[in-house]
């Protein structure tokens, strides 16, 4: 069952040196940022989802960084988007039902 769902409708790709994750993207709507999409080299453990308490539930998914690229190329093809969290611990970065052509 999912526990918060967050509408993206744009996004930023931030690249990082020196940080527990790679790189990040940070996931909006209507101009308010309501999630990240973190990536983490695959030397340790990688974080499990989570949702912050503070203003009204902020989504934090966790991928390993050979993910980055498959995550990238669906934001960019692909409206509309969600990031969820459900009571599983499952991170979910869905894509909305598409016509088929």
């Amino acid at each position: 069952m999912v526990v918060l769902t967050k509408n993206i409708d744009s996004y930023t790709i931030y690249y990082y040196q020196g940080k527990d994750y790679e790189a990040e993207i940070l996931c909006y709507f209507a101009n308010k940022n309501v999630g990240a999409i973190r990536f983490f080299n695959d030397h340790g453990a990688i974080p499990k989802p989570s949702v912050a308490s503070s203003g009204g539930g902020f989504v934090y998914l966790n991928f390993p960084i050979q993910r980055f690229g498959d995550i990238v190329s669906i934001l960019r093809h692909n409206k509309p988007l969600s990031i969820q969290v459900d009571d599983q611990n499952w991170g979910i970065l869905r894509l909305f039902e598409v016509p088929l052509t």
